[in-house]
């Protein structure tokens, strides 16, 4: 060191500093290398990785907390007044329906018109039990038609007859009231009608025509037109046949066709087809084993076509054809007449169900035409009528 130099001087001759005594160290940082470099700019971009708010996540949970806790009184009080409110409306409401309504000032009963003879469609009229009043008053035959014309035009007319009340229980292979009415379940079903007057009536005289001495039995319904139906019901002063008084007061010739009906053969013949079970048929195989000789008075067609106009309204038409072996019965079918504007018209219900009217003259000139055709001609007409 030269003579007269400071230690400063030597120092920054030297490129490096004295730390005076009592002063802090100031170390000159150096320029970082490129690796540190390299790990600085990684480390910055890991975190720029890391979800927003991580940070903060603590502080906002304590901030949560605290609104929480503030919020607890006010949420309790709604509550409370919520369920107040709620208990109110229901005591309101209770009181509300125990409540005894005013008493009901009795209305007087609405006397209906009479129902004309001619029997108006009925598409829209409701049934009910006061629909008997309707046909009060009426002569039989206008309550005849008026009651066929209320099965036709009443599609779920069976729904709403079976509605009417309790059927009585029947020991039957087929219902009381059928779904779809066949042409003797529809003439037993308008003259059990037309002879009632409430629907009690209306059962007890649907079984009186239906079984003998209206018992519900298999073994008791009026199976044979010829051998049951018309002599039963004669016999219960139910009706009467009027073919041979009528023939005579028009001097018409009265024929008869005749026929043995083996009913044991033509209950074998249901049990084999499944018609009927077993028990049901018991005691018609022990009462039905002999066969029954039946005569049936008729009126040819062509001794009906000189009397169309003058067969009473209201009688029922049972059509006679002749006897063959093939066949159980002689009676096939069964229908009313009724008249309208000078027309005499068939009213019956078909093999398909249906319901119809059709002017008999057409309708006996067709049947004719069509049974001769298949060999089994329509010999005639039996006529029978209601009693009141």
């Amino acid at each position: 060191m030269k003579k007269g130099a400071t230690k400063s001087d030597l120092a920054s001759s030297r490129g490096t500093s004295v730390r005076k005594a009592g002063s802090p160290s100031k170390r000159k940082r150096e320029p970082a290398s490129p690796r540190k470099r390299a790990r600085k700019t990684k480390d910055m971009k890991k975190t720029a990785m890391k979800p927003a708010g991580t940070s903060a996540r603590r502080s906002s949970g304590k901030r949560g907390a605290t609104v929480w806790t503030r919020l607890q009184p006010m949420l309790w009080v709604s509550a409370i007044v919520s369920g107040v409110f709620g208990l109110g409306v229901a005591l309101w409401h209770s009181q509300k329906a125990i409540e005894v309504p005013p008493p009901v000032q009795e209305v007087s009963r609405v006397s209906l018109p009479p129902f004309p003879p001619s029997a108006p469609s009925l598409e829209n009229k409701p049934i009910s039990e006061p629909f008997f009043a309707v046909a009060e008053g009426m002569a039989l035959p206008a309550r005849i038609a008026h009651w066929g014309e209320f099965l036709r035009a009443k599609a779920d007319a069976p729904k709403l007859l079976a509605g009417l009340g309790k059927a009585p229980a029947i020991a039957d292979s087929a219902p009381l009231i059928p779904s779809k009415f066949d042409c003797t379940t529809f003439v037993e079903t308008v003259s059990a009608l037309s002879r009632s007057r409430n629907s009690e009536e209306f059962f007890r005289n649907l079984l009186a025509i239906r079984y003998r001495e209206g018992s519900p039995t298999y073994e008791a319904r009026n199976h044979f037109p010829e051998a049951d139906w018309i002599p039963n019901n004669e016999k219960a002063g139910i009706l009467r046949d009027v073919t041979a008084s009528l023939g005579g007061a028009w001097q018409l010739e009265v024929r008869q066709e005749r026929k043995t009906i083996d009913r044991a053969r033509w209950l074998a013949e249901q049990l084999r087809r499944g018609g009927v079970t077993r028990a049901l048929a018991s005691e018609a195989e022990r009462k039905w084993a002999a066969p029954v000789e039946v005569a049936v008075p008729y009126l040819s067609i062509s001794a009906m076509e000189k009397a169309l106009d003058r067969i009473p309204e209201g009688a029922i038409l049972n059509f006679v054809r002749s006897a063959r072996s093939g066949s159980p019965v002689l009676i096939t079918h069964q229908g009313f007449i009724v008249r309208e504007g000078g027309v005499t018209y068939l009213q019956h219900a078909s093999t398909h169900g249906k319901i119809a009217k059709v002017p008999l003259r057409e309708y006996l000139a067709e049947r004719e035409r069509d049974t001769r055709a298949k060999g089994w001609p329509i010999l005639g007409v039996n006529l029978n009528l209601l009693n009141s």
